[in-house]
């Protein structure tokens, strides 16, 4: 398993030119990031949180909804959803090249059309290096039982 692993990796690096070796300063960035993206979202800091997302953003819910950038910034600004709690656990960030992949988890409190509810969730998502700063331009979560 893990020659196939190596293998798909030096055919991902040949095919795109992008080394499969994580930049470290990268990481860190990327990982900040990510921290700062669940950091302004409970603080209601939505003008910062458009800095951090993409336009071209895909936003896949645990509930298997999708949102874009715009209607997802829109159900936070109107209030639809709001963030209460955010606590994030096991980041994992890999670099390739001007695109990173986290994997991590994430207890949530969330208030929903009146609704509060807590869960705790798996994620993936993606950011992109672009003019020099990362954005977040997909997420996709799944609960954890």
């Amino acid at each position: 398993m893990r020659m196939m692993m190596m293998a798909g990796a030096l055919l991902l690096s040949a095919a795109t030119g992008v080394s499969a070796q994580p930049s470290q300063a990268d990481a860190d960035v990327v990982k900040a990031a990510e921290l700062r993206r669940f950091e302004v979202m409970t603080g209601k800091d939505y003008k910062a949180l458009a800095t951090l997302l993409g336009d071209d953003l895909v936003y896949t819910h645990s509930s298997a909804a999708v949102d874009s950038k715009a209607s997802y910034l829109e159900s936070l600004t109107s209030g639809r959803v709001t963030y209460k709690v955010i606590t994030p656990a096991n980041l994992q960030v890999r670099v390739f090249g001007d695109l990173a992949i986290i994997h991590g988890e994430a207890a949530m409190n969330v208030d929903a059309n009146g609704q509060v509810m807590a869960n705790t969730l798996r994620f993936t998502d993606i950011w992109a290096k672009r003019d020099g700063r990362w954005q977040m331009i997909a997420w996709q979560s799944t609960r954890m039982p």
